[in-house]
Order: structure tokens, then C-alpha cells, then sequence
């Protein structure tokens, strides 16, 4: 009964171990064809890490990309906060429409401050 157990165990482990690199080798050649010059990546060593690498690459890239970084960060941030708004008022909404036993912690903490107010 333990060989069978150990002969399972070895063959997930092998498993495990192949379908990491074949999960991790795509990653890693990205990464270290990316840091290559385009004289480099024409040789076809997709494998072998360059002497010198090209960090120029990844500032060109940011310089390109830059304009239209700043532009998604202004939009999900208007986004998330107006979601986080209207779910506010969403919430106490509802807060105030439920019976009291039927009040999640949030929306009767929600519904006690605005009704304090009134």
C-alpha cells in the first residue's frame, strides 16, 4: 500500500514540476528578450541571457505607453469612486427601507448616521 502512495506522490510531484516550467519558460523568455538588442533576438537564443543588457527598451516602451497610463489611472479612479458613491446611497437606501433585524452590520451603520442627522 505505500509504494502505490509514494508512486502517486512522485508522479504529481513530476507533474507539478513539469507544468511549472512549462508555465514559467514563456515568462522568462519574455523577460530576457526584452533585455536583448534586436541583433540579439534575431540569433534565435531565446534561452541565453544577454551580456549586455538593453534596459532602453523598457523606458521607450514607458515613453510610449505613458500618456495613455496616466489617462486609464484618471478614469478608474473617477470610476471606483463614483461606483463607491452611488453604492453608498444605494445602501442606505435600502438600510432604511429593511427592518432592523434584517440589517447587515454596514447598512445599519450606514442608516443610523444619515438618520441621526434628519
Amino acid at each position: 500500500m505505500k509504494t502505490n502512495s509514494r508512486t502517486i506522490t512522485v508522479l504529481v510531484s513530476i507533474t507539478l514540476v513539469v507544468l511549472t516550467i512549462v508555465y514559467v519558460l514563456p515568462v522568462y523568455v519574455v523577460i530576457t528578450t526584452s533585455l536583448k538588442t534586436p541583433a540579439e533576438i534575431s540569433q534565435r537564443h531565446y534561452l541565453i541571457l544577454s551580456n549586455n543588457l538593453q534596459f532602453k527598451n523598457f523606458v521607450q516602451a514607458f515613453n510610449l505607453v505613458g500618456p495613455a497610463l496616466i489617462n486609464s489611472m484618471i478614469i478608474t479612479a473617477a470610476v471606483t469612486a463614483l461606483c463607491a458613491f452611488i453604492g453608498g446611497l444605494a445602501d442606505t437606501i435600502s438600510a432604511e427601507r429593511r427592518p432592523h433585524s434584517q440589517r447587515s452590520f454596514s447598512s445599519s451603520w450606514v442608516s443610523q448616521c444619515t438618520c441621526r442627522t434628519r
